[in-house]
């Protein structure tokens, strides 16, 4: 079994001097019985000692073939060909330098544009089945279409709607996280009572925002709290972190007027039903819409909706970013390309330089493959650098994607606290309309 084999000596080469000398022992230990023998044949002891090295041939050969047999020749190729390509990269540093860093230009400018534009544009909600959800769009033909309506036009869809088998509105509300004396901007979304039963998500502890949350103006002051916002309080782009019952907006903003026809704008999402379309829901909503520009013909005449898929832009910019992220992708696709042939070049002025080494290791015996190999492996170290760097890269600009607004404060503030679980239910994060008594606090960013 020359995997045991291998296995075995990969320990045993964790104490290599102890190898080393075992073997040595074994090889003296040979020599002295042969010796013993050839001096019982009548042979002086230096003339036994003679015999027996003749016997036994090369020592430095018996060792390399006992080697052989703990079965890791080819591994141990490869440790050597490992420390002499590093050798090779140190004394060359000015190369290795250039070398790694036109690798990790090239690795981290794709990295970090595909990263951004899979968050954006590519991932899949995680929702429940994300192919049935879709954004209302309004606006008339030539004129485009926006994913915003007022909260009263949503009611009106979600009170007629028939196509859908719900709808649910969102709307944005920066805030300021004040938490153990640091304060930071974060995004929270007011969400209606259906939100999150009509996306399919679940809480990992308590409960979500449920429709009685959301009846009453300012009924029930309760707030659901991200993963990210209870441990660390950081945001990506627009990714909201509270999540606020609709009916709490006139008073954590501050508005003195109810919710109406025009305020406030709301996106609207919805689910289709099983085995209805989008072009048939688009339709039966467009009569809605038709109905509706009837019966108030100041602010819905002339409305037409176009259903797409949820995401941070809407139809109207959605084909302009698609374009601008094909050709950024074009871009840095060109710079890597760019970088592996100024690479390819370095490394033919390299092996010219290294025309007479080459030659020397292959007159003195080494084989074309094993020249090769070693060429290889300095190759695949210099690839591995730059694919740390350009990993390194990528990251740091993920990292500047997450930026921060100033906190504005002189607005009333909002304490947060668990409220006790009741009726079996666990903790949940409760916003009561009090002086702040605790550290970590609300302010609204309007």
């Amino acid at each position: 079994m020359r995997w045991w084999s291998e296995l075995k000596y990969v320990v045993k080469k964790l104490n290599r001097r102890r190898a080393e000398r075992e073997l040595q022992e074994e090889i003296d230990a040979h020599l002295e019985m042969e010796t013993q023998e050839k001096i019982a044949d009548g042979l002086s002891r230096e003339e036994a000692r003679y015999a027996a090295h003749r016997a036994l041939g090369s020592v430095a050969l018996a060792k390399e073939d006992s080697r052989a047999w703990w079965g890791f020749g080819r591994l141990e190729e490869l440790l050597q060909d490992l420390r002499y390509g590093a050798r090779m990269l140190r004394k060359k540093p000015g190369f290795t330098f250039v070398a790694v860093l036109t690798l990790g230009l090239g690795i981290g400018a794709n990295t970090a544009i595909f990263s951004l534009v899979n968050t954006v544009l590519l991932r899949p909600l995680p929702i429940a089945q994300p192919g049935q959800v879709v954004t209302l769009n309004s606006g008339a033909p030539g004129r485009g279409f926006f994913p915003l309506m007022g909260y009263a036009e949503y009611k009106d869809y979600r009170d007629r709607n028939q196509a859908l088998a719900g709808l649910a509105a969102q709307s944005m509300a920066p805030v300021g996280l004040s938490n153990n004396g640091i304060n930071e901007r974060i995004w929270g979304h007011h969400v209606t009572g259906h939100y999150f039963s009509l996306l399919g998500v679940g809480a990992a502890r308590g409960r979500v925002i449920a429709p009685e949350d959301d009846r009453p103006p300012g009924g029930h002051p309760v707030v659901m709290l991200s993963y990210q916002c209870w441990f660390r309080g950081t945001e990506l782009a627009f990714t909201p972190e509270l999540w606020f019952p609709m009916m709490m907006k006139p008073g954590i903003e501050g508005s003195s007027g109810s919710l109406n026809r025009r305020f406030p704008p709301v996106s609207i999402l919805g689910r289709l039903k099983e085995g209805m379309s989008r072009a048939q829901a688009e339709s039966a909503l467009n009569l809605i819409a038709a109905q509706l520009g009837r019966e108030y013909p100041q602010t819905s005449k002339g409305q037409v909706i176009l259903l797409t898929q949820p995401g941070l832009f809407g139809a109207a910019m959605r084909g302009a970013v698609l374009g601008f992220t094909a050709v950024a992708m074009g871009v840095v696709v060109l710079v890597l390309l760019l970088a592996c042939t100024n690479l390819v070049n370095m490394l033919l002025a390299r092996a010219s330089e290294r025309h007479r080494e080459i030659a020397i290791r292959l007159a003195i015996g080494a084989g074309r493959a094993r020249v090769l190999r070693q060429l290889l492996t300095e190759s695949v170290l210099l690839a591995l650098l730059g694919s740390a760097l350009g990993l390194a890269l990528a990251y740091g600009a993920v990292e500047l994607a997450r930026f921060k607004m100033p906190v504005f404060f002189g607005f009333t503030p909002i304490e947060l606290q668990p409220a006790r679980p009741t009726g079996g239910r666990a903790d949940r994060a409760r916003a009561t309309y009090q002086q702040p008594a605790r550290e970590r606090r609300l302010h609204s960013g309007r």
